[in-house]
């Protein structure tokens, strides 16, 4: 028992260790791609005096596109001016030459960084000048990686660092010259909730604000879906590893009633028998958690070393969590699993005992409270470990339910069966006569074989399906470009020029910044006074989904939300809205509300009005498109023909999530690899458990004159008649699920995948087959007289 128990929390605690650190290096690369904990960019410059006086660090950025100089070679760059608090998260990676290294600060006065790119461009080499406007830098370094990654650039333009104290030498930003301000902060979540509410009240059209958690950004979105993944796997082991735990314990419990009736016939009272058992479980379950949690962490140190090349950032530590779900999983299914039966047999007299049917006879009500209490704390254990509801609710109730509707069905039919009597001369009347006379055991053990092989079904589904769809979710051709403040006369010229170019835009739509304030509101939970970036159309733009009410009509129109928003702000349909853009007021109403994709790389808006109801509105135009990268004079003709036009190059973006979808593929096929492992230890365990529940029936066989081959056939035959029932149920329950965490927590659209049905009935067959032959040849080499000695 002490083997099995290690090697169950082994398995579990490796893979919620290393889903919680993959989890955990996702955070800290999250951060240092934005920058900070939070973003706010800007196309001009705030007043810093009047931001919130609340506890943080934060550091001001300049990103703007002018012209590198060096000998006769001129180049368009990226100039990023940085002041003494940059980076505020991570650390820059430079090259001098000699080799790669990293530092926390901004270059020192005079000194320009560059990226490859430009260096090649231009000529230039390390240690040699180069002119920006007024100012001559030296090339100290050439940037490797960097951490706010996040922060818009100009499109198509390499990247150049300065510090932000030679940049009024420069003289390169004058009056009307395109520059983008980002606004980088560091500080308790507390203190970002205030700074955001201020930002979000001076934003304007084509600013941005931005946490390293939002899911209304692309990024946001694939952070969250990775948590979800790492989640997930961490979700499946738990569940195996209790169920393995629980047949382990029952087995154990099994091997001591002889035991307890010995001690009981010595004269040893309930109550030190009592404390000599519960002594053994808490030492068996130190134990097995110790040991358990060091194999674990063993091996989720190889799987670190295997994911070196992926995770090029040192991993964080683990926090508390996945040490307190490992030693709560054992306590708590020795707890479960074993007091109702020990009880029962601290309570009874040891002649009682040895007639084992009797104290298995519980009192059915006995049995319901146990299920109850003990399904309320494991649901409680897995939303405390998963710190995520939603993803706790459907495994654990479609589980439920879906194991509850089999359980009945598989009893039920194997009740119908009414074979005329026990003949091992012939194996189906065999097979039927024992799936009738073991419905009971015979149910819970398919229950057991189906959720092993539903857990490995879901984990593969996973790793292939789900994340393959992932992949498939972001095109090469995704638009790696946006284009804001285009000019309602810009934009026939601006459409003409990227048709020339052959380059294919999204659709373009006005935008201006509105305030929005909630009539009447309940409470001060309701108060809505906020700034969003607001559009009008007649037609549902592509990516968003109506999930209450419906999208504008012939009759009376109000606005279109995101759920996002709703959820937020507590609004629902029909709720009255004020509506102010350019110091005009309108009354308006929350006509429907949208699920939007964030990830399509398209402009997505918090709220949508009625094109007649709003297009007489003073407005600038946004749109997205994508530039191949074999399009090399495209950005420097771009900068010319529409200068007053800003491009945000997404392609730093793009490459992050590309990036975080390569880990998660790879960290998941190591996760699926422990899942199939330890449901293969569920799998011998259960099957174990039921040949040792026929050793008897096989020994009395023997002895009326049953050869062992037969009853080798019928044992076989009968396996593998529950192989295929729970094949086809586990891959039943694996689809189920998946549909589910498909359309509610990865948001991808369901489907029927027929490698989850072919995997999952040939898996079982073979696996289920090879162990019971395997359990059946050690069963067969005992002799009837071994058997009865053993079970007596």
């Amino acid at each position: 028992m002490l083997l099995s128990l290690t090697v169950a929390i082994g398995i579990l605690s490796s893979i919620a260790l290393f889903s919680d650190r993959l989890q955990k290096s996702l955070d800290v690369e999250s951060k240092e791609f934005l920058g900070g904990d939070f973003k706010f960019e800007t196309s001009y410059e705030i007043e810093e005096s009047l931001i919130p006086k609340v506890d943080f660090n934060s550091s001001k950025i300049y990103i703007f596109g002018s012209v590198l100089a060096y000998e006769d070679e001129f180049r368009l760059a990226t100039i990023k001016s940085v002041d003494s608090a940059y980076p505020l998260e991570g650390e820059i990676e430079l090259n001098n030459a000699i080799s790669n290294y990293t530092v926390t600060a901004p270059p020192k006065r005079g000194e320009i960084w560059l990226d490859r790119r430009i260096i090649d461009l231009l000529g230039a080499q390390l240690g040699e000048y180069i002119s920006l406007g007024d100012k001559e830098f030296i090339v100290s370094n050439v940037i490797v990686n960097e951490p706010d990654r996040g922060s818009s650039s100009f499109a198509f333009a390499p990247r150049a660092i300065i510090n932000s104290l030679d940049l009024e030498e420069t003289n390169v930003l004058k009056p009307g010259s395109r520059v983008r301000y980002t606004y980088l902060f560091k500080a308790d979540q507390k203190d970002l909730d205030i700074l955001e509410n201020y930002f979000q009240n001076i934003k304007k059209p084509g600013d941005e604000i931005v946490f390293f958690k939002n899911e209304s950004t692309p990024l946001g979105q694939s952070f969250s879906r990775a948590s979800n993944f790492f989640l997930l796997g961490a979700f499946l082991s738990i569940i195996i590893a209790s169920l393995t735990v629980s047949i382990c314990t029952l087995q154990f419990i099994r091997k001591h009633i002889s035991y307890v009736a010995i001690l009981k016939a010595l004269g040893l009272s309930p109550k030190n028998i009592r404390f000599t058992y519960l002594s053994i479980f808490i030492l068996i379950g130190l134990l097995a958690t110790l040991a358990g949690i060091l194999v674990g962490w063993l091996i989720q140190l190889n799987f670190v070393f295997l994911l070196k090349d992926y995770f090029p950032t040192n991993f964080p530590s683990a926090g508390p969590q996945p040490y307190l779900i490992s030693s709560a999983i054992v306590f708590f299914c020795l707890l479960v699993f074993s007091y109702p039966i020990l009880s029962r047999l601290f309570a009874i007299p040891p002649n009682e005992i040895l007639r084992k049917s009797e104290f298995e006879k519980l009192p059915i009500f006995k049995i319901m409270l146990n299920a109850f209490l003990g399904l309320i704390f494991f649901y409680s254990l897995l939303v405390f470990f998963t710190q995520n509801a939603l993803l706790t609710n459907i495994i654990f109730f479609s589980m439920l339910g879906l194991v509850l509707f089999i359980f009945g069905l598989v009893f039920f039919v194997f009740s119908a069966i009414k074979p005329e009597s026990l003949n091992p001369l012939k194996p189906m009347r065999m097979i039927f006569f024992e799936l009738n006379r073991r419905k009971l055991s015979n149910s819970l053990q398919i229950i057991s074989l189906t959720l092993s092989i539903a857990i490995s079904l879901i984990a593969f589904s996973a790793s292939s399906n789900l994340i393959n769809a992932w992949k498939t979710s972001l095109p090469d051709d995704a638009p790696n470009n946006f284009a804001i403040n285009i000019t309602d006369s810009e934009i026939p010229d601006f459409l003409n020029f990227l048709e020339i170019n052959n380059v294919k835009s999204e659709k373009i739509y006005p935008v201006t910044s509105a305030r929005f304030f909630k009539i009447n509101p309940q409470s001060d939970d309701e108060v809505i006074d906020r700034t969003f970036n607001f559009t009008w159309m007649n037609d549902l733009p592509e990516g968003n989904q109506i999930i209450e009410g419906n999208w504008f009509g012939e009759k009376k129109n109000g606005i279109s939300i995101s759920s996002e928003i709703a959820e937020r702000y507590g609004l629902k349909l029909n709720d009255k809205i004020t509506v102010e853009i350019s110091g005009i007021e309108k009354e308006t109403y929350v006509q429907s509300i949208r699920e939007v994709n964030w990830e399509n790389f398209s402009p997505n808006f918090f709220a949508i009005g009625f094109k007649e109801d709003f297009e007489d509105n003073v407005s600038t135009y946004i749109t997205s498109f994508f530039v191949s990268p074999d399009k090399k004079g495209f950005s420097a003709e771009f900068v010319k023909k529409f200068p007053t036009v800003s491009i945000i190059s997404l392609a730093e973006l793009i490459a992050e999530i590309q990036d975080i979808i390569l880990k998660v593929s790879e960290a998941f096929k190591l996760i699926l690899g422990l899942t199939v492992i330890s449901s293969i230890f569920l799998l011998i365990a259960t099957v174990q458990e039921s040949f040792k529940q026929r050793e008897k029936q096989a020994a009395i066989l023997k002895t009326i004159g049953a050869s062992s081959k037969l009853l080798q056939k019928n044992s076989i035959l009968e396996f593998l008649s529950l192989a295929l029932i729970a094949g086809f149920l586990g891959s039943l329950l694996a689809q189920i699920t998946t549909y589910f965490l498909e359309r509610n927590i990865f948001e991808i659209e369901p489907k029927i995948y027929l490698n989850i049905w072919f995997v999952g009935i040939l898996a079982s067959v073979v696996t289920i087959g090879a162990l019971s032959l395997i359990f059946s040849n050690f069963i067969n080499r005992k002799t009837p007289k071994e058997v009865l000695y053993d079970s007596t």
